[in-house]
């Protein structure tokens, strides 16, 4: 079954991994089918394999797919449950790390009906998670952020980004004690393609009072807080003229240092440790055919991590570059002592690589 998403447990001892296939069993019936893996890092040794998700629908009529259906799969902080967004019925499953029992579903909220989940934070020391709930394509704008209580099943509240604007959220990190997060701001005005905006803002949680604002001289994609509540933003294109990763006081929104520099920075890939101690960047430099970028067709990549300190902000190690012929990743994550590196639109593939 292709692979679609995957996460590290937090002991870096597991990869959970999610499968996504569709098949018509007759002509206009539709069967799709999401399953849930448990590998064993050290062996590969699938330690458990179930059905997570299964939906079958007739076509009434022929019509362009949406074009997205992304579907994440994360450990919580204490590694005994995984969230699942399911795409297709448009929930979120909570579901035992140890049996791939479901424990809670969270329906999409009343006020994002027709949404898919973008993004999904949890946080590290509390058993509290957010999704990003957002349209097929965010340039339209609007965006739910809604919060759960992972121990009690239950919404804790939801708060709506982008009411008459055309704002919208794709990324978004909680505090390790669950009580903020934070969330890149995406901006297209007049409908252009292209991110213009250059923020990130901090809401609290669950009533969604905004208490900060951080601003960028680079388009932030990805989030994420370390061990001391300060959240770390980087850069989502390599386009961008500054791809470095700067660290902000959350309450204050206060630029606080960047970590050390790289050459040519990082893009669209960051992660932190279970602990939050470390961070990791994906370093990739992109290699295309033609003129114009619009216009060009990708060939190949050059890729590789750089991991720093949080604390002190220094690179801990760097690895070499190494020359593959993907599209981007789609997702990054970090345990303690492993490095998760998921590619999806195609790829369908999984890396993982022991940091020490």
């Amino acid at each position: 079954m292709p692979m679609e998403s995957g996460d590290v447990s937090p002991d870096g001892r597991y990869l959970a991994i999610e499968g996504h296939s569709i098949r018509w069993p007759r002509e206009r019936l539709i069967n799709t089918r999401d399953e849930v893996e448990i590998l064993d890092i050290a062996t590969s040794k699938s330690l458990k394999k179930t059905t997570v998700s299964e939906y079958e629908w007739e076509q009434v009529a022929i019509a362009d797919a949406d074009p997205i259906q992304e579907r994440f799969l994360r450990y919580t902080g204490d590694g005994t449950r995984l969230l699942f967004s399911d795409a297709t019925q448009r929930k979120l499953r909570v579901l035992r790390a140890d049996d791939l029992s479901q424990i809670h579903e969270f329906p999409e909220p009343n006020i994002a009906l027709g949404f898919h989940i973008w993004a999904i934070g949890v946080a590290a020391r509390a058993p509290i998670a957010a999704a990003v709930w957002g349209g097929s394509d965010l340039r339209i704008g609007r965006s739910v952020v809604a919060f759960y209580d992972l121990d009690q099943g239950r919404t804790l509240g939801s708060v709506l980004i982008g009411m008459n604007t055309n704002l919208s959220a794709s990324s978004i990190a909680l505090s390790p004690d669950g009580r903020l997060a934070a969330l890149n701001i995406n901006s297209d005005p007049g409908g252009r393609l292209g991110n213009k905006a250059h923020d990130a803002i901090v809401i609290s949680v669950p009533d969604g009072k905004l208490v900060t604002t951080m601003i960028a001289d680079y388009v932030i994609r990805p989030v994420a807080f370390d061990a001391d509540g300060r959240v770390l933003t980087a850069a989502g294109s390599e386009r961008t003229k500054s791809p470095q990763v700067k660290v902000w006081d959350a309450p204050t929104g206060h630029f606080i240092t960047q970590l050390e520099g790289i050459a040519g920075g990082i893009n669209g890939a960051l992660a932190v440790s279970a602990d939050g101690k470390r961070a990791v960047g994906l370093i990739r430099h992109q290699k295309y055919e033609g003129g114009w970028w619009r216009e060009r067709t990708f060939r190949s990549a050059d890729e590789g991590f750089v991991i720093w300190d949080t604390k002190s902000g220094a690179v801990q190690a760097t690895s070499p570059l190494v020359t593959r012929e993907h599209s981007l990743p789609s997702e990054l994550r970090m345990s303690n002592s492993q490095i998760v590196l998921m590619y999806g639109k195609g790829e369908r593939e999984g890396h993982v690589y022991r940091c020490h």
